[in-house]
């Protein structure tokens, strides 16, 4: 992000920027090398021969979303390649919170997801994996409210592995191991990651960020899923349509 952003950008930045977290994102990627072959790049940061465009006729039409990766797709079903200079750095704007930011990563899920159906090569276990989150986090925080009401959550059950482990200690402490892993995570990972905005402030409010990415990209993805059963998956039908007004 250019370092005129705004603190909550900036958090956005490291979010994205995270290493664990983000399942091989190309933002902040930084591959050692002079050039480096890979498989996407960005829209935003990439040149392309025009040749190159023409051959495969331009953007798929009706794509809107995903339309930079199902481009590179198309480049490589021709034969050609993809290349990154990891000293090429574009600073990149990020959306500020809250909603504006999930606003975008559920917009990110919801056309991966169907741009996915039609390209089976740009898809990854991840994109499929993030659907199963926001229903994961509802059953986990169910059971933790039910184990604290049950007794689960008893201020001598904490910190130690011995006495009995009934259905209530369960549901607590087994869904609240995984949120103490999911933060401690989150946390290691924006501090080795690869943003220029990396502070304390912005460190410790990355498992928020990672979180809410995590949560609305998976709402993208449950979207996706329910727009291909009804279509299939196919360009430019359902919230793919592009419907804002641009200028000059």
């Amino acid at each position: 992000a250019p370092d005129d952003d705004p603190f909550g950008a900036k958090c956005a930045d490291v979010a994205f920027c995270t290493k664990f977290m983000t399942a091989g994102t190309r933002y902040g990627a930084q591959p050692k090398g002079e050039l480096v072959p890979i498989t996407h790049n960005p829209g935003v940061n990439c040149a392309h021969r025009m040749a190159n465009l023409r051959e495969v006729d331009f953007f798929e039409e009706g794509c809107i979303g995903a339309e930079d990766v199902v481009l590179d797709a198309k480049i490589q079903r021709k034969g050609h390649k993809l290349f990154i200079d990891p000293s090429n750095v574009m600073p990149h704007r990020r959306r500020r919170p809250f909603k504006p930011y999930m606003k975008q990563m559920r917009n990110y899920g919801y056309t991966r997801m169907v741009a996915n159906k039609r390209w089976p090569e740009i898809a990854t276990w991840s994109h499929t994996a993030i659907g199963f989150f926001p229903p994961l986090v509802v059953l986990a925080l169910s059971a933790m409210l039910f184990g604290a009401l049950s007794g689960g959550a008893a201020a001598d059950l904490w910190f130690k592995l011995d006495g009995e482990w009934d259905l209530a200690r369960i549901a607590f402490h087994i869904p609240g191991g995984f949120v103490v892993a999911y933060i401690a995570i989150s946390w290691l990972g924006a501090a080795i990651g690869t943003s220029p905005h990396r502070s304390v402030g912005t460190v410790f409010l990355a498992p928020l960020f990672v979180f809410l990415a995590h949560w609305a990209y998976g709402q993208g993805v449950i979207k996706a899923w329910r727009e291909i059963r009804r279509t299939g998956g196919r360009a430019g039908e359902g919230s793919q349509i592009d419907d804002r007004v641009r200028t000059a």
